[in-house]
């Protein structure tokens, strides 16, 4: 028998039955509670020997042998018991914290170990997963970070990674489910306070973390959310509303970049639309070439290539973006510009400085917008599907 910080343990499942409400109310059995998990994700978790018969029956069985009824039944819910008895709710109450600011220090550093722990790739891992997840998202309902740490997002993302487990893993469907909605409440959280097509560190880990797993959040199912969307009763919550879990999994569903795009344009006052060849944007701006490489960067993440419009009063642009070849036409320069952008540099950090076109990248000469372009010009032109004289057309007579 070996020990963790002291304590004794089994080869297999936590040294104890333990609850959520005195998880949180007891900072003693919280103690316990901690090093046990850990060691049990460290030793290779809980719910890897489901009985052959019914699986998930057998795997419940060994979920409750591993974690305690009351554990397993907080995790999985309904799943797990959906007709309860007289007098049983058929999904525990959230435990009410009393965490103290002195302890908040020992869940944060426990918090980054667990994850890591939680993340490698042992098997049996997959209960033990899903409990870690909904101990990050319960302590961030309960305020355990300070405001000014963000330090939960990396974490957030790593679970978010490996959570639903992977094609070919024996597990029961209901594990597969509970996991993709556990996803989508990481993911939900994520995209608090960030943007999937912005450029600080918050949006790029979003947007990096979204890519990996909105096919498994547009599986998800809502309902199994249950007691994880916890009203925001502390200054420092972290939570997501039913709302916010809907619009994550139906952007998710939709997988398109352009309505996660739209919708994240018009908080800014901006729209838009298809016509049918080409992106168009209007709105606030003033700058119409920051405008359409700002689109054409975010569009270009998903589409090979993308042609994007966008127009301010009587200054436009017009952006035919594949990477890593550009071509800018704008007013009132008036020219066709071709651009080579490459590396780890976008449409935007070339053309979006405010300090007037650069000619960084720039390729051969300016050429009129009367006059033909050349050859490479008209050839990216044509591979997304128009010519320079129809885009002409479109530019200067707008619709």
């Amino acid at each position: 028998m070996t020990a963790v910080d002291g304590l004794p343990w089994p080869a297999r499942g936590l040294q104890r039955t333990y609850s959520e409400q005195e998880i949180f109310t007891d900072e003693a059995v919280a103690r316990q509670f901690r090093a046990d998990l850990l060691r049990l994700t460290q030793a290779g978790g809980a719910g890897a020997g489901a009985a052959a018969g019914d699986h998930w029956a057998g795997y419940l069985a060994e979920c409750e042998r591993s974690l305690g009824r009351p554990l397993t039944g907080e995790l999985f819910g309904r799943l797990a018991y959906p007709m309860p008895g007289p007098g049983q709710d058929a999904e525990p109450p959230r435990a009410q914290t009393q965490v103290l600011p002195a302890d908040r220090p020992r869940w944060r550093n426990w918090a980054g170990h667990i994850v890591a722990s939680a993340a490698a790739s042992r098997p049996g891992l997959e209960s033990c997963r899903l409990l870690t997840a909904r101990m990050v998202i319960l302590l961030l309902g309960f305020g355990v970070w300070d405001l000014d740490d963000r330090s939960w997002r990396d974490l957030l993302a790593e679970l978010a990674s490996h959570l639903v487990p992977r094609p070919g893993s024996d597990v029961p469907d209901q594990v597969r489910q509970l996991a993709r909605t556990h996803t989508a409440v990481c993911m939900g959280l994520l995209r608090s306070g960030a943007s999937l097509t912005g450029t600080a560190s918050a949006d790029l880990l979003a947007a990096r973390t979204w890519n990996r797993v909105k096919a498994e959040v547009a599986e998800a199912d809502p309902d199994l959310a249950g007691n994880l969307l916890i009203a925001p009763r502390h200054v420092r919550a972290v939570v997501l509303s039913s709302s916010e879990l809907d619009e994550t999994i139906l952007l998710a569903m939709e997988d398109d970049p352009a309505s996660l795009l739209t919708a994240e344009l018009a908080e800014h006052g901006w729209h838009l639309g298809h016509d049918g060849v080409m992106y168009r944007v209007s709105g606030t701006f003033t700058n119409p070439v920051a405008a359409a490489a700002r689109v054409a960067t975010q569009l270009g993440h998903e589409h090979d290539i993308v042609l994007v419009y966008a127009r301010a009063q009587e200054r436009w642009a017009l952006i035919a973006w594949r990477q890593p070849d550009l071509v800018l036409a704008h007013m009132p320069g008036s020219t066709w510009r071709h651009y080579r952008i490459e590396g780890s540099f976008t449409p935007t950090s070339r053309l979006a400085s405010g300090e007037g076109l650069t000619s960084i990248g720039l390729i051969g000469r300016p050429v009129r917008l009367g006059q033909i372009p050349p050859a490479e010009i008209q050839e990216l032109l044509a591979a997304a599907g128009s010519d320079h004289l129809t885009l002409l057309q479109r530019c200067l007579n707008p619709p």
